[in-house]
């Protein structure tokens, strides 16, 4: 929803989640300790979570 008010397009916001999940794929098993993954979907632009 964020990427669309941004006018994104579907195509690039397709890539952007296939990017994401080859870097969660590659990270998960090339390093130790994992890589820490952090979503954002709930949080603003200042760090805090939002109500759903």
């Amino acid at each position: 929803m964020r990427l669309r008010t941004r006018n994104w397009s579907d195509e690039k916001i397709q890539d952007c989640k296939e990017y994401a999940q080859l870097l969660i794929e590659i990270t998960s098993g090339d390093y130790s300790p994992p890589m820490l993954e952090i979503v954002t979907t709930l949080m603003n632009i200042f760090g805090a979570y939002v109500a759903k």
